[in-house]
């Protein structure tokens, strides 16, 4: 006997019986729609998961971006602050390497800081990518400044150290040793500086003897300017011993003021033989010029205007100094003398003082007349 089991889309099929049971049943449509049912869940699962890895990614992406803004705003602080930028640190601080260690410390804490925030591994990835490009700009913006610092900090210090060799060049124009000393530290100095900031051969010996000649003006100038007769021997000793080496300006120099120096002391020589010469007469130097004058220029003829206007002008400026001084000592004995008077000595008396002798005789005048008044 055949059997059927009804389906809505299953056709009636036979069934074999085996020892009247029902052997096997074959539903080959249902096996079709689990199996189309199947592939569709699967393919949703698969767009499912698709899109929470592209919606991880692009938050992963987003807050990582959050971060590194964040991280870059550090930066930037880091670098432009007013009161501790790194770029606005001068001098000695840019070139310790405690602001090497102390800037590098700053940009991976902050580093570390905003990677704690991130809340998944990819967001992490991301930033340690971004920030990391970022951390190695500032350090090489960092190195970079604390180049140009160093290289400005050792000019100063070097600039600084010839000055005061020259300073003691100048000092030191009267002791041979003591200048070869500073003279030697200065070439050496000059020397290693040339070399660390990579000059050729053919520089640094320029520079070393641009210092040697900057050495002996300001040693000669030193002697110029002690002004006594030994030390212009000395500094016309210096300029003719460094001519091998001097430049033509220095050259120039050396000889402009030995030739004033010389001219000067010329000058003052005429000036005070002259004056002297007049001595007795100083109180009447004044309208006595033009007499000093014409024997100057009878014992000098081939002098310039300006020497014998320069004796002229010295001759009385002397004159007037020496009235000056005549006129306090004159004040002074004519008041010592008017003390004595008031205090009853004598007229007679009064005239065998010392005093009498160092007044002028406007001054006699006035004590006789009071000494003449007194005995009335």
């Amino acid at each position: 006997m055949a059997s059927t089991l009804p389906g809505g889309d299953f056709a009636p099929r036979e069934s074999p019986m085996v020892g009247g049971a029902i052997a096997k049943i074959g539903p080959t449509g249902l096996e079709d729609a689990s199996s189309k049912f199947l592939g569709s869940a699967a393919r949703d699962v698969q767009q499912v998961t698709q899109y929470l890895e592209t919606a991880q990614k692009e938050w992963d992406t987003i807050e990582a971006s959050d971060a590194y803004n964040k991280y870059q705003e550090k930066l930037v602080q880091l670098a432009y602050d007013p009161n501790t930028g790194y770029l606005n640190v001068k001098g000695k601080g840019a070139v310790d390497p405690a602001y090497h260690q102390k800037y590098n410390d700053l940009f991976r804490t902050a580093q570390e800081e905003l990677a704690g925030t991130l809340t998944s591994p990819g967001a992490k990835r991301i930033f340690a990518q971004q920030s990391s490009v970022g951390a190695m700009r500032s350090r090489a913006s960092l190195m970079e400044h604390s180049a140009k610092e160093r290289t400005a900090y050792e000019s100063t210090t070097y600039n600084k150290g010839i000055e005061n060799g020259l300073a003691n060049a100048w000092r030191s124009h009267g002791n041979d040793a003591e200048f070869g000393g500073v003279l030697s530290e200065m070439e050496r100095s000059t020397r290693d500086f040339a070399q660390r900031n990579g000059a050729p051969p053919e520089a640094i010996e320029d520079a070393v003897r641009d210092i040697k000649n900057k050495a002996v003006k300001a040693r000669f100038d030193g002697a110029m300017s002690a002004g006594g007769s030994e030390d212009i021997k000395m500094a016309r000793a210096i300029r003719d011993n460094a001519t091998g080496f001097l430049d033509t300006t220095t050259k120039l120099h050396m000889d402009e003021k030995l030739k004033v120096m010389e001219k000067g002391n010329k000058e003052m020589k005429v000036i005070n033989t002259t004056y002297e010469k007049f001595r007795p007469g100083t109180r009447d130097a004044p309208v006595q010029i033009e007499s000093m004058m014409d024997d100057v220029r009878k014992e000098f003829p081939g002098e310039s205007a300006s020497f014998f206007e320069t004796v002229r002008v010295g001759l009385i400026n002397r004159g007037n100094e020496r009235d000056t001084q005549i006129a306090k000592e004159d004040g002074k004995n004519y008041g010592l003398l008017q003390k004595a008077l008031s205090s009853g000595v004598s007229l007679s008396k009064m005239q065998t003082m010392p005093e009498w002798s160092l007044v002028t005789p406007a001054h006699h005048a006035l004590l006789m007349d009071k000494a003449r008044a007194d005995a009335y």
